[in-house]
């Protein structure tokens, strides 16, 4: 069985329910994610980032092959050849969390999940609530956080606190704050090694995580089409 549905099968609340029944009754199951910048897998769709799972129906309560490719970003030109590239990794329970299907295909990403679950990021906070963080919960190309609430304002709902102007189909006229992350990529790396030191990364980790895709990440233009 195969079914290419929307990415938030992987991870999302809601497809909860989906993913435990997918674990439940797959003898084998493999989960392929993709992006939709800059290349597609179907043209003139905006907004359709996808997942591929195959599965084969066990009457095991356990999952036996469970494996996942990276989240797969590709230029449009090398289109023909994405399927012939793809490069899956088995999923070990001990570093992903049971109700979510990763993204990822390496040893060293493997590795690197191990170590983050074994220090939360919670652990490096001050006193709770005195120095609220807010994180944007639709993450791009980079994790979106800050020490202050965004302006965001639409004619449907009215303010929620950012400032360029659109125009959406379903909102109307749209106001809010623009951030440019990759205009700080340095100090974002500054921070990164800092970080390293305290989840033990290795070197070859280290430079995994500061060129993690790096060229669709530090591109202007796509970052600009993604948040739109």
């Amino acid at each position: 069985m195969s079914f290419i549905v929307q990415l938030p099968l992987t991870s999302s609340t809601r497809m909860s329910s989906v993913r435990h029944l997918l674990r439940s009754k797959s003898e084998a199951l493999y989960v392929v994610p993709f992006d939709d910048r800059p290349g597609k897998l179907f043209e003139g769709l905006e907004h359709c980032r996808s997942v591929i799972f195959i599965a084969e129906a066990t009457k095991s309560v356990v999952t036996s092959t469970f494996a996942a490719t990276r989240y797969l970003r590709w230029p449009t030109e090398l289109r023909e050849y994405l399927f012939t590239l793809l490069d899956y990794s088995r999923v070990h329970e001990k570093v992903v969390k049971y109700d979510i299907f990763p993204k990822y295909s390496n040893i060293t990403t493997n590795s690197i999940l191990a170590k983050l679950n074994g220090q939360a990021i919670v652990d490096f906070e001050t006193v709770a609530h005195e120095h609220p963080i807010y994180v944007h919960r639709i993450i791009g190309y980079f994790v979106k956080a800050m020490d202050f609430v965004p302006y965001f304002w639409n004619e449907t709902e009215g303010q929620k606190r950012s400032r360029k102007t659109v125009v959406s189909k379903t909102t109307g006229k749209v106001i809010y704050d623009e951030f440019n992350p990759g205009a700080c990529k340095n100090i974002m790396d500054k921070i990164d090694h800092v970080l390293a030191k305290h989840y033990d990364f290795t070197d070859k980790e280290l430079d995994f995580i500061i060129n993690y895709d790096i060229k669709y990440r530090m591109s202007r233009n796509n970052e600009r089409k993604y948040e739109e």
